[in-house]
């Protein structure tokens, strides 16, 4: 990347949730997993939560470095984060692009029925004009989710900085959560379609929401949080109770896609605000252990990851994969080699194109968010970012259960 300090409690979390989006695609079928079955099964039903904890993540970081821009400027500048936006995302997703188009052509019995479905992915509509099917490239209507958002977000803040109401984040938060859940809830007995039901912006915004809210309160409002080094380990308690349900619970249930999504993202900001800073006590020591720091090297690499996982299970996990595997060596052997597999696209994809880009992106528009930490208006130093400018935050873009 840059060099530039990071927030490796972040990129654990990036790992948390890729990682769930992984298992969530278990290659031995839950139910043939042996003793391993309650395990198996559940994580196929709740690893979809992982797209949550990005969203929330990625509301999280876009919104603190807008905040830290408007608190240094008083204002935006939405072409130059718009511009910097596509360096980072463009690239890589262009050349997996290319990928998915090739395979299809040659799967397709033309090379327009081939072409065709993948049209929607050029303008980024695919999560409204997709397939909601598991095809190596069904994932990335969560990246025309962030796509909208990055578009949105920007526009949003700027009319407010203009109105000097910046304050009204928290009302427009509780709006649009409002709003997404409205809408979620008059898909109740409708049967059931990812296309309808779990992808659109106007369903899922208000998690990448939750997360700006969070940045506001972060960077903005920083004494609100001066609880939480008190209560980390409340917090990620309260965390995992909100989202557990969604464990037991495939993504047709009625309460999933309509208020499960709510309970999800409130569940992993708790989350996010409790591991944010923690560099001391119990989850301090076990995000700076061995297992987190196995999951930070994966989180740094999870965009990628998640560009290309399916692509990876499909070329190398077909011949490893038998239709007869059952237990839970099978089961536990399968995932492992699905995740690392995964991660090997991913690191390889990164330092061909994504890196390259980003180290061109940074000359040509150098960040203008000052290192260190950002000065409020009225002079009271706000708390140490969660990330250094945004030369380090790299977005992993959610992904679907497939």
């Amino acid at each position: 990347m840059t060099g530039k300090a990071r927030n490796l409690r972040l990129d654990v979390l990036r790992g948390v949730a890729i990682v769930l989006v992984l298992c969530s695609h278990t290659v031995v079928w839950g139910d043939n997993a042996g003793w391993a079955r309650h395990l198996a099964k559940g994580l196929q039903m709740g690893g979809w939560t992982g797209v949550d904890l990005f969203f929330v993540l990625s509301g999280f970081l876009i919104g603190g470095l807008l905040f830290k821009e408007i608190d240094r400027s008083g204002t935006l500048d939405v072409r130059r984060f718009l511009t910097r936006r596509a360096f980072k995302i463009w690239p890589a997703y262009f050349v997996f692009l290319a990928y998915a188009i090739g395979r299809s052509e040659h799967h397709a019995p033309t090379a327009w029925a081939g072409i065709r479905p993948l049209l929607p992915n050029l303008i980024h509509l695919q999560n409204y004009l997709g397939t909601s099917g598991p095809t190596p490239y069904a994932h990335t209507w969560s990246l025309a989710v962030e796509e909208h958002f990055y578009l949105a977000l920007p526009i949003l803040l700027l009319a407010l900085c203009r109105w000097h109401k910046v304050s009204w984040i928290p009302a427009a938060t509780l709006v649009i959560g409002i709003a997404c859940l409205t809408m979620r809830l008059q898909n109740w007995g409708k049967p059931y379609e990812a296309i309808t039901h779990y992808m659109p912006t106007h369903l899922r915004a208000d998690s990448l929401m939750f997360g700006v809210l969070l940045a506001y309160v972060y960077h903005l409002r920083p004494a609100a949080l001066a609880f939480v080094p008190r209560v980390r380990l409340i917090l990620v308690i309260v965390g995992v109770v909100l989202v557990a349900p969604m464990f037991s619970r495939w993504l047709n249930d009625p309460w999933a896609f309509t208020v499960g999504y709510t309970t999800t993202y409130l569940g992993m900001g708790c989350i996010l605000i409790a591991c944010v800073d923690a560099e001391a006590g119990l989850l301090g020591r076990v995000l700076g252990g061995p297992v987190g720091r196995v999951l930070a090297f994966i989180g740094f690499y999870s965009y990628s990851i998640y560009l290309w996982h399916w692509a990876a299970r499909e070329k190398v996990l077909q011949y490893l994969h038998s239709a007869e595997a059952h237990g839970a060596g099978a089961y536990f052997l399968m995932t492992a080699a699905d995740i690392a597999i995964a991660t090997a696209f991913g690191v390889i994809s990164a330092k061909l194109v994504e890196q390259p880009f980003l180290a061109l992106r940074d000359r040509i528009f150098p960040s203008r968010t000052p290192a260190g930490p950002v000065q409020k208006t009225a002079g009271t130093p706000l708390p140490p970012q969660p990330e250094d400018s945004d030369a380090s935050d790299r977005l992993p873009v959610a992904m679907e259960l497939g």
